[in-house]
């Protein structure tokens, strides 16, 4: 049995209210094997995202976020718009799972039929819960004064951000992160100074530089 406190399943069902329902959508939660305590949401960056979740660097930045809340991820989630429960393409992903479970939400148009499936393809029971969510999560909350912990991103400095600027660091690494920002303050300096200054290799500037570009390009 899984408690997800009621608090957190409302906060998932109407941020997904508010997307697009014909594609798929995805996130992370936190906790422990027993309990979820928090989520946090990952766009879709399949070129099909009908009918598939692809999370692009999403890994990358939930355990940054699991590393603030000092909660590690215990399950990935993502939805099925047609309402479908768990498919062969799902059991294929879970059998290779690194984490407890795989949230599955089947939108069922007036409600979200929620299933939890752990590695060995078992259902497991949820149970809701009234009490608040933790007193971590709230202090963290209530520090950013952020109180829907749904819509959070994190950078890896542990900045907190809002969606669009996090869906443009979602692509991108460690490396080209730090770049990223070198290049806001130091536009004029030619490849060399920014490889000697971040000390990084003629292959990885190369690498980061790609990924900045990919990121951004499809955000503007």
């Amino acid at each position: 049995m899984i408690i997800i406190p009621k608090k957190l399943r409302l906060l998932v069902e109407r941020w997904l209210e508010k997307q697009d329902r014909t594609r798929e959508h995805g996130g992370y939660f936190f906790g422990t094997e027993t309990q979820f305590y928090a989520f946090m949401p990952c766009p879709n960056f399949s070129k099909e995202p009908w009918k598939e979740f692809d999370r692009g660097n999403g890994d990358y930045f939930a355990e940054s976020f699991g590393q603030m809340l000092e909660s590690p991820i215990v399950a990935e989630m993502h939805t099925h718009p047609s309402g479908s429960v768990p498919s062969e393409g799902d059991r294929r992903y879970i059998e290779g799972h690194r984490l407890y479970y795989e949230v599955i939400l089947a939108d069922m148009k007036d409600k979200w039929r929620w299933f939890v499936i752990n590695r060995q393809m078992q259902e497991i029971g949820i149970a809701e819960s009234d009490e608040e969510l933790t007193k971590l999560a709230f202090m963290l909350s209530h520090e950013v004064g952020i109180t829907d912990l749904g819509r959070v991103f994190v950078t890896p400095k542990g900045e907190l951000l809002g969606s669009e600027k996090a869906k443009i660091l979602l692509q991108m690494d460690a490396d080209a992160y730090r770049l990223w920002e070198y290049k806001k303050k130091h536009s004029w300096a030619s490849k060399k100074q920014m490889a000697n200054d971040l000390h990084l290799s003629k292959a990885k500037l190369n690498q980061a530089l790609t990924k900045i570009d990919k990121a951004t390009v499809n955000h503007h």
